[in-house]
């Protein structure tokens, strides 16, 4: 509250009455950027076999592995960013047509490509499917207002089935079998552990309890806390051993019995009282706070659409983990900065570029 009465109401966008949207890179750049990732993506089986489309493929083999290699991982980063951008694209252009002549038809491209975005599916995490959508349903409403609800209904029905869909996988062990329907003959839905759930996701006293128990065994010590940090930061990862575990791996070891690294998450709380003590904890809340308040601004501030579309997704990310341990937003922003940030760089340098050839 005290940082939003203050400085950060000036100079925002009134979003409402605003229409003059546009691009912050050439757009050329990006056509080229969607085609060779394209181009990528075809040549690359390893990267298709980690890739979905609105269900994850399933062939009764067990549960895939998220463990992939770099280049894939980047492969990946750059299909969803060509995805993202040609949203963007298709949006804005249509969007100049709306603005003469309000008919529902310069939606309908605009529509099926966000659909798409939502319906890519990379590993099991639903969240990246969450925050897609909610980051598109942003750019609808600012750019479509007067079919807004329309539009980001069916993007929402679209989006909570494929949701649905996502957890069912997971929580009825569908990828032991080669096929939805033969999953839900052989489990009842009524299985799914929602409490069980609950606790994992959103840091009950059990699970701040097993943070201050981790102390019994680890010793939560400043270089355990910048190992955490190099080894969650893209570009600096290269720098460290990957052999040793993170903090999230070794509480995750705890509560499984050396069974699983993941599964539970880390309070904000918990995390803090690991590595700052009783008495400074809080400054781990602190942090992601005023993370999202700066990405939040960052938003409100612009009126370049790629820019709103990947700061409302990293502001999603950062939102739904305010409470959480801080390492896993360090890891989206320095990826996203690093992948996302190089080519929007890229394609902002050109457009200046060929802006002072022009004059």
């Amino acid at each position: 509250m005290i940082f939003s009465s203050y400085r950060f109401k000036k100079n925002k966008i009134d979003h409402e009455k605003f229409t003059d949207y546009r691009l912050l890179g050439n757009k050329f750049v990006y056509i080229l950027f969607i085609l060779i990732s394209l181009v990528l993506f075809l040549l690359l089986p390893s990267v298709r076999e980690t890739v979905s489309f609105l269900i994850i493929k399933t062939d009764a083999t067990g549960r895939g592995t998220e463990e992939a290699s770099s280049l894939i991982v980047l492969v990946r980063m750059c299909i969803q960013l060509s995805l993202l951008l040609l949203f963007v694209i298709t949006s804005l252009h249509y969007y100049k047509k709306y603005l003469k002549n309000n008919k529902l038809t310069y939606i309908i491209i605009p529509l099926i490509i966000g659909l798409l975005n939502i319906s890519l599916i990379v590993g099991e995490r639903r969240t990246i499917q969450l925050y897609t959508l909610i980051s598109i349903l942003v750019i609808t409403s600012l750019l479509f207002k007067r079919h807004k609800l329309k539009i980001n209904m069916l993007i929402t029905i679209v989006g909570i089935f494929i949701l649905i869909l996502m957890t069912l996988y997971k929580e009825l062990y569908i990828f032991n079998f080669n096929s939805y329907s033969e999953a839900l003959e052989s489990k009842a839905v009524s299985n799914v552990k929602f409490v069980d759930q609950l606790q994992s996701y959103f840091y009950g006293p059990h699970n701040v309890g097993a943070s201050i128990n981790y102390l019994n065994y680890y010793a939560g010590s400043i270089k355990e806390f910048f190992y955490d940090i190099v080894r969650s930061t893209s570009g600096l990862n290269i720098f460290v051993n990957k052999d040793g575990l993170i903090t999230s791996q070794l509480f995750n070891k705890l509560i499984y019995g050396n069974q699983q690294l993941t599964g539970h998450l880390i309070s904000s709380a918990g995390y803090g009282y690991i590595y700052l003590g009783p008495i400074l904890f809080p400054l781990i809340l602190i942090f992601n706070i005023t993370l999202a308040i700066i990405t939040e601004n960052l938003v409100r501030r612009t009126n370049k659409l790629e820019i709103i579309f990947i700061g409302t997704f990293v502001y999603m990310r950062i939102a739904t983990n305010i409470f959480g341990n801080p390492m896993p937003i360090i890891s989206m922003l320095s990826s996203t900065i690093f992948v996302y940030g190089a080519v929007v760089l890229i394609a902002y340098l050109f457009k200046n570029i060929k802006t002072k050839v022009l004059i």
